[in-house]
Parts: structure tokens; C-alpha cells; sequence
């Protein structure tokens, strides 16, 4: 099965790594026990891709 860095390329891979940590960046903080207000939306899909290293860590 293809990876990120397989079908994106080195270049590309920068650029999703770029994109996903403005993302991150974005996000409003959280204070314990907050909640995000999608549980599952956004932020759930940013901060995965973060800390799986999809982002080409």
C-alpha cells in the first residue's frame, strides 16, 4: 500500500506538513476538561495527523 511520502513526493510532503501544522496553529487552546466543540471534526483529524507523524515528521 502506497504511503503519504510514496504518492506526495518529498515536496509534497513538506507542503502537507506545512498546511497541517498551520492548521494546528490555528486551533483554539484548550483548557483541562475542555471540550471540543466537534468532537471528531477538525481538530480531531489535525491533531491526529500530528501526532502519527503523517505529517512527515
Amino acid at each position: 500500500m502506497a504511503t503519504y511520502a510514496d504518492v506526495l513526493g518529498e515536496h509534497g510532503l513538506r507542503m502537507y506538513r506545512l498546511l497541517a501544522e498551520e492548521a494546528w496553529e490555528n486551533e483554539p487552546a484548550l483548557e483541562p476538561g475542555d471540550q471540543p466543540p466537534e468532537r471528531y471534526g477538525r481538530r480531531f483529524r489535525i491533531a491526529y495527523i500530528m501526532q502519527t507523524g503523517q505529517a512527515g515528521q
